[in-house]
């Protein structure tokens, strides 16, 4: 039974710590005489992301000529849309980068009164490498900062506990009991 048990605890644990969660990254960026500000929510994928795997957003936009005046709120609940093209965003488990030297990358966020946050890489919309505040209505740019290679573009504070690192702790505790529990049987047997 005590075999039965510890396979059993082992297999729970390895089911557990193979789980993705969640994961929230900070946005500071400064483009120009412009400003973004708020996070990236993501699936808790790790490597290349795809728009699928960015599950929620809000970002404060600072910049002159934005539709409706700055500052302006875009957020995953009101947006238009987000793209998000090519292999050139990556996640780790305490940032996102872009990679501008990715010909045709390009990440969009689109907000509900169609002022934007746009990095991009050579050949992907602008025929620009680097990162746009605007509003596509009128196509107006309101404010670009030119970038290359690779840039963090988002970021944690801290690195969250992974969720499976108390239940390898408990499975780890349970074997200990179950072996402590095995020597007192053979000595009170003996």
């Amino acid at each position: 039974m005590g075999k039965n048990i510890l396979c059993l605890a082992v297999f729970w644990l390895m089911v557990m710590t193979g789980t993705a969660h969640a994961i929230t990254y900070n946005v500071n960026r400064t483009i120009d005489d412009g400003t973004v500000i708020g996070f990236i929510e993501t699936d808790g994928t790790l490597g290349s992301l795809s728009a699928a795997n960015i599950t929620n957003w809000m970002f404060t936009l600072t910049a002159p000529t934005l539709n409706g005046g700055s500052p302006d709120v875009i957020d995953y609940a009101t947006q238009v849309r987000i793209e998000l093209d090519g292999p050139g965003v990556v996640a780790t488990a305490t940032q996102i980068t872009f990679d501008f030297s990715v010909s045709s990358a390009r990440l969009l966020f689109l907000g509900g009164d169609l002022n934007y946050w746009c990095l991009e890489a050579i050949g992907a919309c602008e025929n620009r490498t680097g990162e746009l505040i605007g509003q596509s209505e009128f196509g107006r740019i309101a404010a670009f900062a030119e970038r290359q290679g690779q840039v963090v573009i988002a970021s944690i504070s801290t690195i969250p506990l992974p969720i499976g690192l108390p239940l390898f702790a408990g499975g780890l505790s349970l074997m200990a009991l179950l072996g402590w529990h095995r020597k007192r049987n053979a000595a009170v047997t003996s």
